[in-house]
């Protein structure tokens, strides 16, 4: 089931974040992804258990940064989590807020297939640009 996301649900999913490496633990950050007037944000719950949270915020007008936190057990179930995200990649497509959609993954990470298989381009090395200086590659995906 998908419904909207509370920051209680995402703190929730962060806490349990043996997941994903790049986590912020930073209360104040989910809170502005998942209240910020120029975000959506979705939950993924299977059995009442919370397995997935994502979204886009504006980083400027029309253009959404893309996230995504998953649990252990969704990852498991790779072509489940990539439908899901499916449905979540076309309705902020449809939500009005975003002409362009883009995201930043490292070069070695394994999601880079995951990205070319929602519809989204590699548009270039970004050197250094995480928080711990990591390169990163940027991936964007525009529509009509």
């Amino acid at each position: 089931m998908i419904r909207e996301l509370t920051t209680s649900d995402l703190c929730e999913l962060v806490s349990h974040s043996n997941f994903c490496d790049s986590i912020i633990a930073n209360t104040d950050y989910w809170e502005l992804l998942v209240n910020h007037p120029a975000s959506k944000a979705w939950s993924y719950w299977v059995n009442d258990k919370l397995m997935a949270a994502g979204g886009a915020v504006s980083v400027c007008p029309g253009n959404g940064e893309v996230w995504l936190a998953v649990t252990d057990t969704l990852m498991k179930k790779p072509k489940r989590l990539l439908v899901e995200v499916r449905k979540m990649i076309e309705h902020l497509k449809t939500c009005g807020l975003y002409h362009r959609l883009q995201m930043v993954i490292a070069p070695t990470d394994k999601l880079k297939s995951w990205a070319e298989h929602l519809g989204f381009s590699s548009e270039g090395l970004m050197k250094k640009y995480s928080p711990d200086q990591q390169d990163m590659i940027r991936y964007g995906l525009v529509w009509d």
